[in-house]
């Protein structure tokens, strides 16, 4: 008998025929099944984390003047919450980095500089000096600016007449100034003294009860005083000035005990009130030895006949001109209305003595960038950079290409690929901008010149009759000669007229300049020019051409010994020649030595190097190795070596070395060659004499660094020990070789303009002015020039690597970034002031309110790092039932909240969308009350031709509650989150609508989203973690933590069934998650208990780490450059296999991991990185650890951290103070001494490693390292000595 029953189909209710022995014969299956016995649990595995800062928060907290280096110099501090930064004030008023410390350990709650400056005889430009001749009369004598910037003698001092002094949260202070090393580095020296503690029941190490330790000084630095409670202050008494400088002078360094500054403190009595703020006041006249503090004024304070520069919060910028009468006059330096850099100015701000009466201001922002300016007299300001910030952060992504290049490797796969970029937003109105996150050298750039493409090579001359460089450009059929000017303002050209003397019809081998004369090698000559290359004064000229029907291929040559060395084809044989040359009276004689030496194919590479009192010949071929043969006077050319480069793991059939370099040449250690090869390889060879005989030399090492596809060209950095440029593709880097460990050491060098927003094409060639050079003008000395593109640039490079921010000018607030795999385009969401409404239309109220915005969407190449002109895409938007067009859009009060790519598939046809959630203000009800609703906005990608971007509005969906997160599941299904509901929607392009097949209610609103078919990862804002599951149109609870924690973001991390949970309280937790075999049940809809299932998924909390600042995004992507990608190190587990697209980091799709330890022994080549994002701007790193590898390293934490030889008594105490709490706790336990030896595995945050702390082993020595391990502790060091048998053997 057939029977009609209704079916949910979808969403729909659908009629379906069946009969009584169909429903029998399910019901007899259902009763007679008897499920599978489950399969034994798995272990839970032991996994551990290590977490490392990147980079600090980039929010400058105070800005100061101060001379911690020296009495002549010109620095200027930044100071954040948990670093410093100390950078010099160049000539022309940009600041040059020369120290930069993170401090770990515990937060910087104020700062100040103690100390009175020195007056700097320094000057701009050019100056009159006084000078007497013999005869006793006085002349005036022009000298240049670079003669002049330099401190005088009677203040230059060894001492600096300054010291900045930090509040710490942990209660105490530092004292900090500079010393350099027995290398010649500047290091930071500390002297500690800990501050009170007013609150016994308090900790020492805790701040609960100090809000804010703000330091006042007094302005002759006589007095200090230091808030320690609300109500409460400690004075100290400063000793003078001298008694420390002439402590420093003689110990050559500040001492670590701070009473050689402080010579006595006092507690003040407890106030009535609380303390708002301190300052100190100038004494009144007659009473010098007076000193006067100000309480509970928030003013600043100033002299009769001084000036006092007030910014406001909204950066404009006053100065106050006090008069003998007190009266002040106000003047606007930087108003508003002004197209100024910065905005949103906080309590970093500080102006600074400049020269010829200029001034300078340096303003950091707290919302977005800050700047420096130089105000002239009787001009206006001028912006000479920007000060980074890329704090608050708004939203972030990291940009994966979609393409990508693979070479096999034996067995594995190596990507060529370049890294993956960073993208945060931040800033607000015309300050919001989109930053890519850099870190490595930042080059400054002085040029940027058009100049045209193809040269070869480049050289630096000086210039004998002025100040400048001449700059030597070879292209493959002529040379042409361009003058640097020695203020680096202008680049001309010079002609054959102007340099009779150079050849420059013919291409240039290589110039330079042997004793007094300069060498040009061409391919058909080698011209000596033994006067000046300028053309004024031209001096003799010889030549030397090769034997009759010879021609050059290549040539090299020594300064030193006057050695050339050339490379002749010759009735079809190729002859390695060398040359002698020698200058008498004038007269330029060549003398051949020994008879040439036949090489079997022509040379791609030629260099001579000098090493252990002897002169080689390297010369690259093209049949990929690389001969090195000894030149000698009188046996001329010997060959020592050769050596192949087929042996290369992929591309070797390119293994043609074109460019080598000696990077280290001493004759106490071997010789360490790098060679930059075709096929994208940097090899680096260790050399020495070989054992059998000395005439032969024999390889060491060889270390092969992959830089990418293009040719790898290296070339001598004469500013840094051991150190060499290099260019590859799109890279140009900086290697150093480090003295302690003997590794290469790349960084990625940044050319950057003032507004950090210039992206340079890939470099050629380059060449660098040599700072050796004696007569090398100071502002010339060591810039490097090259040619990248269409542009010949100029430009400075630091000494040391730091953050290199660039930033997009997005002229609007930003709101949220996408990156989008169809258009390979990044999508930059932004809100703006709306026009002015129309009468009778929008929400009632007055303008300037938060609905009087309209919100849009911009495209930014990632590649290139510019925003898309508005001609080369479009996008519609409809407008109201009338189908108009919009490019924005227009509902007032609508906001971009978040974006997402989506490619739905439906049936065979794939649809490509941008889905934009945005929030909606309205007027709901008679009552006119505003709310808020979510808004759902389906954009079509479509390319209709290469040059043009189509984004046309094909639906519009009004959500009821806000969307706050939002995440693909399936083919066609969205996951959308909203206030207290969770909900699964599917689309249907035929009715342009999504149905909404199933939802869930939850206890309160959802923060993130992450999808693992079939489960659904949810973070509540107040309610932690949740699962889901998603099965036959139904959502279930399958698990929940157990943890009242406050989520801002998590990551799965599928493969190894882990979840990352990051929290507002700092917190970083990893969840395991216990699969059983799913196979073995029938599915959730065949249950007879619908509700929460705890027999299919559990959880386990397997570490816990506590972070300085709160983390808002977790990131995973390849972020390292390629010649950083290493095979998986031992004890370090892979975190997942890398889909690219550039898709979103929910973790969605992916295989099922194996569990437990089944990822821990895996080896993967190019493993992926976890970065951590805080909303500060700090970046830190991520490492899964295996079991051996966390309680090594937690052993060797744990000595650090207790030792005198590495951490600070306070940071000590603090520690200890951990410790004893954790011991107390282990008394409990009955096996009390084996948790004393190792790390215990009942506490998960004792599988958290600190990165930070690791890395101050790196700076000991081998001796200390040995001490640290070989010290046993006192009682109260819990037996950390003992622990190193178990924690090794572990």
């Amino acid at each position: 008998m057939a029977i009609e029953t209704r079916v949910l189909v979808n969403g729909r209710w659908q009629a379906r025929q069946t009969s009584v022995h169909t429903i029998m014969k399910s019901h007899i299956e259902k009763t007679s099944f008897v499920p599978a016995a489950p399969p034994p649990p798995r272990p839970i595995p032991e996994v551990g984390v290590l977490t490392r800062k990147l980079t600090s928060s980039s929010i400058v907290c105070w800005i100061f003047s101060a001379q911690i280096r020296s009495a002549g110099s010109n620095d200027v501090v930044f100071v954040g919450e948990d670093f410093l930064h100390v950078k010099e004030f160049q000539r022309d008023g940009r600041l040059r980095g020369v120290l930069s410390e993170a401090l770990s350990t515990s937060r910087i709650c104020h700062a100040a500089v103690l100390g009175v400056a020195k007056r700097r005889a320094m000057d701009l430009g050019e100056a009159k000096i006084k000078v007497e001749d013999d005869g006793g009369s006085v002349q005036s004598s022009t000298v240049s600016d670079d003669r002049l910037f330099t401190p005088s003698t009677e203040d230059s001092s060894k001492a600096p007449p300054q010291v900045l002094v930090l509040a710490l949260e942990n209660n105490s202070l530092v004292f900090l100034s500079t010393h350099e090393d027995k290398d010649g580095l500047l290091m930071l020296t500390r002297a500690l003294r800990p501050l009170p503690n007013l609150n016994t029941s308090q900790p020492r190490h805790s701040s609960s009860n100090v809000p804010d330790k703000h330091i006042a000084v007094d302005p002759r630095s006589r007095a200090m005083a230091v808030l320690v409670a609300e109500d409460r202050f400690v004075m100290y008494a400063i000793h003078p000035a001298s008694t420390l400088q002439t402590a420093i002078e003689s110990r050559g360094r500040l001492s670590e005990d701070a009473s050689e500054i402080i010579r006595e403190d006092r507690i003040s009595p407890r106030l009535a009130g609380a303390i708002l703020k301190m300052e100190f006041l100038h004494p009144s006249p007659g009473r010098d030895n007076h000193v006067a503090l100000l309480l509970v004024v928030a003013t600043s304070e100033a002299a009769p006949n001084d000036t006092v520069y007030v910014c406001r919060e909204d950066g404009a910028v006053y100065l106050l001109e006090v008069g003998r009468d007190f009266r002040v006059n106000i003047n606007s330096v930087l108003p508003t209305g002004t197209e100024t850099p910065h905005g949103f100015v906080g309590s970093a701000f500080a102006s600074i003595d400049a020269f010829q009466g200029s001034e300078f201001l340096v303003t950091g922002g707290d919302l977005s960038i800050g700047a420096t300016y130089v105000i002239r007299p009787k001009g206006n300001a001028e912006s000479i950079e920007v000060v980074d910030n890329w704090a608050p952060v708004t939203d972030v992504v990291v940009v994966s290409p979609v393409l990508r290049q693979m070479h096999r490797r034996g067995d594995e796969f190596v990507n060529s690929w370049p890294r993956d970029k960073i993208f945060t937003c931040s800033g607000r109105g015309r300050h919001g901008v989109v930053t890519e996150i850099r870190y490595g050298f930042k080059a400054w750039l002085r040029i940027m010149a058009p100049y045209r493409a193809g040269a070869d090579r480049l050289w630096a001359l000086h210039d004998f009759n002025g100040f400048g460089t001449l700059v030597v450009v070879a292209f493959p059929y002529h040379t042409e000669v361009l003058y640097l000017s020695a203020d680096i303002q202008e680049v001309e050209q010079k002609f054959e007229d102007d340099l009779p003397q150079l050849d420059l019809e013919n291409k240039t081998f290589v110039i330079g300049k042997i004793g007094s004369a300069i060498v040009q090698c061409t391919p058909s000559a080698i011209l000596v020019i033994a006067g000046s290359a300028s053309g004024k004064q031209p001096g003799p000229r010889a030549t030397w051409s090769p034997p009759s029907g010879g021609r050059m291929l290549a040539t090299a040559f020594d300064p030193d010994s006057a050695s050339i060395v050339t490379v002749i084809r010759h009735d079809g044989e190729l002859l390695l020649t060398l040359l002698y040359m020698s200058i008498e009276g004038g007269d330029v004689a060549f003398q051949p030595v020994s008879q040439p030496f036949l090489i079997p194919s022509e040379p791609s590479h030629l260099s001579i190097i000098s090493w252990m009192d002897h002169l080689y010949v390297l010369v690259g071929t093209s049949e990929r190795s690389l001969q090195i043969f000894r030149a000698d006077r009188e046996d001329g050319l010997i060959k020592v070596l050769e050596h192949s480069f087929h042996d290369l793991p992929f591309a070797a059939d390119f293994a043609v070395c074109e460019t080598t370099l000696a990077l280290r040449s001493s004759d106490s250690a071997p010789l360490v060659l790098l060679c930059g090869l075709r096929n994208g390889f940097m090899i680096m060879l260790r050399v020495q004499v070989g054992f059998e005989s000395a005439d032969e030399l024999a390889i060491v090492s060889q270390e092969n660094f992959y830089m990418g596809d293009a040719s790898v060209q290296v070339f001598p950095d004469t500013s840094l020990p051991d150190s060499a440029l290099i260019i590859s593709g799109p890279y140009f880097c900086r290697a150093r070789l480090d003295s302690r460990t003997d590794k290469l050491q790349t960084w990625i060098v940044w050319p950057t303009d003032h507004k950090r927003s210039y992206q340079p094409a890939p470099m050629t060639w380059l060449t660098q002015v040599d700072s050796r050079h004696e007569h090398t003008v100071r502002r010339l000395d060591g810039c490097v020039i090259c040619i990248a593109g269409e542009e010949l640039l100029v430009m400075d490079l630091d000494e040391n690597p730091s953050m290199v921010p660039r930033y997009m000018a997005v002229g609007a607030t930003p709101t949220s970034l996408l990156y989008s795999a169809r258009l390979e385009m990044l999508v930059v969401s932004y809100t703006s002031p709306a026009e002015p409404r129309r009468k009778g239309r929008g929400l009632p109220g007055p303008r300037g309110t938060l609905a009087e915005v309209v919100s849009s969407l911009k495209l930014l190449d990632p590649r290139r790092g510019d925003f898309l002109d508005p001609s080369s895409y479009s996008i519609e938007l409809r407008v109201g039932q009338e189908n108009d067009k919009a490019s924005t859009f227009t509902e007032h009060g609508q906001h971009i909240r978040l974006m997402m790519d989506w490619v739905c598939t439906v049936g065979a046809h794939k649809y490509e969308f941008i889905v934009v959630a945005s929030d909606i203000y309205r007027a709901h009800g008679d009552q006119e009350a505003r709310r808020v609703t979510g808004n759902l906005t389906l954009l079509s990608v479509s390319k209709p031709n290469t040059e043009h971007t189509k984004l046309k509005q094909v639906y519009s969906y009004i959500h009821v509650d806000i969307v706050r997160a939002l995440v693909p599941y399936g083919l066609d299904a969205l996951v959308v989150g909203g206030d207290k509901r969770i909900s699964v929607r599917e689309l249907n392009l035929h009715e342009r609508n999504m149905h909404t097949i199933c939802s869930y209610l939850l206890p309160s609103a959802v923060v993130h989203i992450a999808v693992k078919e079939p489960l659904i990862y949810v973070s509540l804002l107040c309610d932690s973690f949740i699962v889901l599951k998603y099965a036959d149109d139904t959502l279930y609870k399958v698990f929940s933590d157990s943890y009242a924690k406050l989520p801002t973001h998590h990551l799965v991390l599928p493969p190894l069934n882990l979840v990352l949970l990051a929290d507002r309280e700092r917190n970083l937790t990893g969840l395991w998650q216990h699969h059983e075999d799913l196979a073995a049940c029938r599915g959730i809809a065949d249950c007879t208990v619908v509700g929460e299932i705890h027999d299919l998924v559990g959880g386990h909390v397997l570490f816990e780490a506590c972070l300085p600042t709160c983390i808002t995004r977790l990131c995973l992507g390849r972020l390292r450059p390629i010649w950083r990608r290493h095979g998986l190190l031992p004890g370090v587990i892979k975190p997942t296999s890398h889909h690219g697209g550039g898709g979103s980091s929910s973790g969605s799709g992916g295989s099922g991991g194996s569990g437990g330890s089944g990822g821990v022994d895996a080896i993967d080549p190019d493993p992926n990185d976890i970065v951590a994002v805080g909303q500060d701007g700090s970046l830190f790193q991520i490492v899964l650890l295996t079991d051996k590898g966390w309680r090594l390293l937690r052993f060797l934490q744990r000595l650090v951290s207790r030792s005198l030889l590495i951490t600070q008594p306070h940071d000590r105490d603090l520690v200890l103070d951990l410790d004893r709490d954790l011991d107390h706790d282990l008394d409990h336990d009955h096996d009390h001494d084996h948790d004393r030896l190792e790390p215990t595995l009942v506490y998960p945050h004792m599988r958290h490693v600190d990165g930070d702390l690791l890395l101050k082993l790196l700076d000991l020595s081998p001796a200390r390292l040995r001490a640290l391990l070989g010290r046993v502790p006192d009682a109260s060091g819990g037996g950390a000595g003992g622990g190193g048998g178990g924690g090794v053997g572990g």
